[in-house]
């Protein structure tokens, strides 16, 4: 998350500073326990550090000498949001926000906080005001973008998307979520332009390459979908479903020893996937293994009869 090198200024997106910063040449020094600017740069030098517990003790010292200072507010929330209590951040960024309500960050910030709580309206309301304060923050429109999309709204969190874009068109990951909501739309085509534009500027990030793969799927494009699947893989080797989805699309192409082998991996990593033993029967069916196949068919309808889809 974030923490500026100093003070109480900074990037205001999460993670925006932090990588580049070299947290080995903050310094951390006693400090006056009664000084409320010693224990917040305190906090501030600790959180950049990743001692999240240790900052949150430094900003309660600070709020206790002052509990009107916005920043030591906002940015205890902030640590309490990296160790994932949301709504201790919340209360922290409900007081900042009181205290300084211009600060396009602390609603950011809030916003943050309510979408990984499941709060979507509340973050698109949050994040609604972090626009108004500061319509050039590209990190805002982002963080809409994935509250509208986990809504169920597709066009806004796309329109989202692209003004994050505008602003800021090295964002690998607004390219990728953007793509992703295209394939779901239909709109295979565009979503592996957005695809190979999220890859060009992080090649490194497996779900573009599932989303592409995935997309390449839809189009029948079982050969490139499969070098996708291959990167994907990888680079997290741990995701059962990636391997699935290799196996479906070898099975396309009519390799069903190598898709069996794949779906024999992701039946290791998630034994309790029904689709998976469905489709490894299907597989195996195709060799003419049909005893085998019938095993693996009827423990997949042990597992989930509610799942009539799996043949599509």
């Amino acid at each position: 998350m974030i923490f500026p090198p100093e003070g109480d200024e900074g990037p205001d997106r999460p993670g925006d500073g932090v990588a580049d910063h070299d947290c080995t040449a903050v310094e951390i020094h006693p400090y006056r326990a009664d000084s409320v600017r010693s224990c917040f740069d305190q906090g501030i030098a600790r959180g950049l550090m990743g001692n999240y517990s240790e900052a949150i003790s430094d900003f309660d010292r600070a709020i206790a000498l002052d509990p009107d200072h916005a920043g030591a507010c906002r940015y205890r929330g902030i640590a309490k949001m990296v160790l994932e209590d949301y709504s201790g951040a919340i209360e922290d960024l409900d007081r900042a926000i009181a205290l300084d309500p211009g600060q396009a960050g602390s609603w950011l910030d809030r916003g943050v906080a309510r979408c990984e709580r499941g709060d979507y309206p509340g973050a698109i309301r949050d994040l609604d005001q972090a626009i108004v304060l500061e319509p050039g923050h590209a990190g805002a429109w982002h963080c809409r973008g994935i509250a509208r999309n986990r809504l169920g709204d597709c066009s806004g969190a796309i329109r989202d998307f692209d003004q994050s874009i505008r602003l800021d068109p090295g964002d690998g990951q607004s390219y990728c979520l953007r793509g992703l909501i295209k394939g779901r739309m239909g709109r295979h085509a565009e979503a592996i332009s957005d695809f190979d534009r999220a890859i060009a500027l992080d090649p490194d990030h497996p779900e573009t390459w599932v989303g592409r793969g995935m997309a390449r799927c839809e189009r029948g494009d079982w050969s490139e979908a499969i070098r996708d699947f291959d990167r994907a893989i990888a680079l997290d080797p741990g995701q059962a479903e990636v391997w699935s989805d290799r196996g479906r699309a070898r099975c396309e192409e009519g390799d069903y020893a190598e898709a069996i082998s794949d779906f024999n991996r992701a039946i290791v990593l998630e034994p309790g996937n029904a689709r998976t033993w469905f489709y490894r029967g299907m597989a195996k069916n195709f060799q003419g293994r049909h005893a085998d196949a019938v095993r693996d068919i009827d423990y997949a309808f042990k597992l989930d009869r509610e799942f009539e889809d799996c043949g599509d």
